[in-house]
């Protein structure tokens, strides 16, 4: 059983590192694991990932910058500093434990991070914006860039004239299942990304609005109830927001919103929100809209039906 510690009170850590330690724990399920105990200098917290291999990470807790310790090579083997493409600044590797490595990283604390000729420890540093696509890098899980890059599932093909000389015509090809499951794949990566973003969107905003400690007021719902039907709750007084994302790496593409969606926002009014989200094909993103009050400003007119609930008992009679 994962032994975790308990989060402690730190004055002295800026609010950009509480992001971080939210973002770590609400959207990859870490757990502190570790606490270096430092009182007069930034501490280092250590992260495990009980899903992921028992994967770990250690964050300072700096007032300002944003430091992680990682282990170089990524879950399936790779060098995590040859793909990180401008998104962090490596400070600091090391192969071997006496090369000023803090002891908080070493032994059974931290049996992940240990550093090792075949194992070395990376320190970067990196703005908050880019923590999920490393992170996604880390654990060599999809990202928004491989969901942009990779083809469609059930896209229409063209196919060439018939002999009845009827011209061009589109048909669906076919779907395996392993097919499918990769695409689903793909989306969830794509809308968590999307969801990551405007988590520390709003975490800035409520900063620039004078909250005193944003982290404690924005909660990443999309990971602890999926059902409740919207993103994430931002409950600071007097700003309240909930905020459904829907997110696309294709600009002016429609998106789905289920019945539950529409209700939950529909009943929130003017505290709901839908924000969408464009991810490019580098990993990068913006907030192309923010609509307030979305499930009253969007007409019936603008809205297909793809799904039917059929109740039991709607047939009579079975045919033969």
């Amino acid at each position: 059983m994962l032994q975790t510690v308990k989060k402690r009170q730190l004055d002295n850590v800026g609010a950009k590192v509480w992001a971080a330690v939210q973002l770590i724990e609400e959207g990859y399920g870490g757990r502190l694991t570790n606490d270096s105990g430092h009182e007069n200098t930034s501490p280092t917290w250590i992260f495990t990932f009980s899903q992921r291999k028992n994967a770990q990470l250690a964050l300072r807790m700096n007032k300002e910058k944003l430091s992680v310790y990682l282990r170089k090579r990524t879950l399936d083997g790779r060098s995590l500093d040859a793909l990180m493409n401008g998104l962090a600044k490596v400070d600091k590797e090391s192969i071997r434990p006496d090369e000023g490595v803090a002891a908080s990283l070493l032994g059974n604390a931290a049996p992940f991070l240990n550093p090792s000729p075949a194992n070395p420890l990376l320190r970067i540093s990196l703005e908050l914006e880019n923590l999920p696509r490393i992170l996604d890098l880390y654990f060599n899980e999809p990202s928004a860039t491989e969901a942009a890059l990779a083809p469609e599932i059930n896209s229409p093909s063209e196919e060439g004239e018939s002999g009845a000389g009827a011209g061009a015509s589109k048909r669906r090809r076919t779907t395996s299942a392993d097919e499918l499951l990769e695409q689903l794949d793909r989306n969830a990566a794509t809308g968590r990304q999307g969801e990551q973003l405007v988590f520390i969107d709003e975490l800035q905003r409520l900063h620039e609005c004078g909250c005193p400690v944003p982290k404690d007021f924005v909660e990443l719902k999309a990971v602890s109830d999926v059902g409740c039907g919207y993103d994430i709750a931002s409950t600071w007084p007097g700003e309240e927001r909930y905020i459904e994302v829907k997110t696309t790496t294709v600009s002016g593409s429609d998106y789905f919103m289920t019945d539950n969606e529409f209700r939950v926002l529909g009943d929130l009014g003017e505290k709901a929100w839908l924000y969408r989200v464009v991810l490019t094909s580098d990993g990068n993103g913006e907030i192309s809209a923010r609509i307030k009050d979305p499930a009253n400003k969007i007409r019936s007119d603008q809205r297909i039906p793809v799904v039917w609930r059929v109740k039991e008992g709607a047939f009579s009679s079975s045919d033969s």
